[in-house]
């Protein structure tokens, strides 16, 4: 029986050359289940192929698996679009080979999907976990940010895409998505051309990501739903170049295109005037082009390296609230709504412990592809 009978929803995962990454994900989905069937687009080098394949046959009893091979210079964007062509499922989602999603969210996420169909996408809260791996395989979290999900539920298209872009860009590629709606998204990205974009544009949160308001509603619901790990493998872990070097590097043409197909997509979504639908569309880039330049500058987008150092303006706030009193339990109340820190995740006052906690439990362990390395070695 093929795995798409026995779900309803698939994740769907690029990869290259990082069995050891998959191989501390695999124990994660066995202990905690797997409510998807994982599909891997595999771009790996020969003799890492033969480990993920070893990892996939180990596995294959507790986790739904699907293995697909590509050429070494496969980019992700054909892999997910090679991938969704396939898919048979109606919801989706997409993840990274060191994200962490929360089993039971992902089925609260189908739920809520399936009684609200003016709806394309669900999430929950995300924390992007910035660590550092030890000799051993463990992960050091160093620190911890809350990840840019939330509720878009304008009624029209042109509110929605505006409220993705305008005052923090939302990051809705790693949501549960109508398949139909994410196969559009990543088909309308190797269209115009993106994945061949060589210079660090972000690819995601330019094109299919935005196609998810575009097409309708997204809902944000309580809970700990998924965990991005930032790391100095990342494979966009040139984002910490110089910010000015790294958008000098951008194929401007390729970003005007898809300025002009979002306009396109709003004519034809709303009726309106060609006019009208590209101001709006050129509107939203510029909101978005400032938020990103904003988080380079800030230092949001780095992988991995030294703790955060708080800027100047930071420290002068932080004085200023120790002065007055009451003030400090404010400051902490207010600081919570819009960040995330180890001591919350684990702390189950906060209600996210007992989804992160499997998780921690996985980080800070020997690697398993490590250990059985240093065996090898040993003998």
């Amino acid at each position: 029986m093929p795995p798409e009978k026995e779900s309803p929803v698939s994740m769907v995962m690029p990869t290259r050359n990082r069995s050891h990454f998959l191989d501390r994900l695999f124990v994660y989905y066995s202990k905690q289940g797997s409510p998807f069937v994982l599909w891997i687009g595999d771009g790996s080098d020969p003799e890492e192929y033969e480990r993920t394949e070893a990892l996939v046959k180990r596995y294959a009893s507790q986790i739904p698996i699907v293995h697909r091979r590509f050429p070494p210079e496969t980019s992700p964007e054909q892999c997910m679009v090679a991938l969704l062509s396939e898919i048979r499922t109606p919801y989706a989602v997409f993840s990274g080979d060191d994200d962490y999603y929360v089993p039971s969210h992902i089925q609260r996420c189908v739920d809520f999907l399936e009684s609200h169909p003016d709806y394309v996408s669900a999430c929950g809260a995300s924390a992007w976990v910035c660590v550092n791996e030890s000799e051993d395989g463990r992960f050091n979290i160093w620190k911890v940010l809350r990840g840019p999900h939330a509720n878009i539920e304008q009624e029209w298209a042109s509110e929605r895409i505006r409220a993705y872009s305008y005052p923090t860009t939302l990051m809705n590629a790693f949501t549960v998505l109508r398949t139909e709606c994410m196969r559009y998204g990543w088909s309308t990205a190797a269209l115009l051309g993106l994945h061949e974009t060589k210079a660090m544009c972000p690819v995601m949160e330019l094109s299919h990501t935005l196609m998810t308001p575009l097409q309708g509603k997204q809902k944000c619901l309580p809970g700990l739903y998924h965990v991005m790990l930032r790391h100095d493998q990342k494979y966009w872990a040139s984002a910490s170049m110089d910010t000015f070097d790294r958008i000098a590097q951008w194929d401007w043409a390729k970003i005007q295109a898809v300025v002009k197909f979002w306009a396109q997509e709003l004519m034809q979504r709303e009726s309106i005037e060609e006019r009208n639908a590209l101001a709006t569309a050129r509107a939203c880039f510029l909101y978005w082009f400032g938020n990103l330049v904003t988080r380079l500058r800030n230092g949001e987008l780095r992988v991995a390296g030294s703790p955060h150092r708080p800027q100047e303006a930071e420290i002068r706030v932080r004085h200023a609230v120790k002065s007055f009193p009451g003030a400090k339990k404010l400051w902490h109340w207010l600081k919570r709504e819009q960040e995330f820190s180890l001591s919350m995740l684990m702390d189950p006052r906060y209600g996210y412990w007992k989804d992160f906690q499997p998780i921690y439990e996985i980080l800070s362990t020997p690697n398993p592809s490590w250990a059985a390395q240093q065996v090898q070695e040993v003998r």
